[in-house]
């Protein structure tokens, strides 16, 4: 927030002000100035990185289930991770019984599996350029 100026910052604090009282976004100044006040701003900073980018946290995601059942047999489980402000929470179901656990940011498989995602990221997004230059003929030197 810090780079923003603070006539945008008044602007976009309007904005939520004007929403309905049920109306809570996610992004909203408001709630990331709460967050930094709670969680302190490295840790607000790390999570709108998977919080913002639906690619990088599908990517995130799937390293840190492959982290959590290396070795496992997890043919009927059903794992879901939600990336919260200071904070992560794997879900996962297994027939009838569900079963959340919370890791902090600070876990070193969680580091690893989030700059992995950044590598996978720019693979993934180097072949759908590549294709796109291609089929377009676009030079890229």
């Amino acid at each position: 927030m810090d780079n923003l100026p603070e006539e945008k910052v008044n602007a976009l604090r309007k904005q939520y002000n004007n929403k309905p009282r049920n109306y809570v976004k996610t992004n909203s100044v408001e709630v990331i100035d709460n967050a930094i006040e709670r969680f302190g701003k490295e840790s607000v900073e790390l999570a709108l990185i998977v919080k913002n980018n639906a690619e990088i946290r599908r990517f995130t995601s799937k390293n840190i289930i492959a982290a959590l059942t290396e070795g496992e047999e997890n043919s009927e489980d059903h794992i879901h991770v939600e990336f919260l402000w200071n904070k992560f929470k794997v879900t996962k179901k297994v027939k009838d019984n569900t079963l959340s656990t919370e890791y902090l940011y600070t876990e070193s498989f969680f580091i690893k599996s989030l700059i992995k995602s950044f590598e996978q990221f720019s693979d993934n997004a180097s072949q759908t350029i590549g294709a796109f230059a291609n089929k377009y003929n676009v030079n890229t030197d």
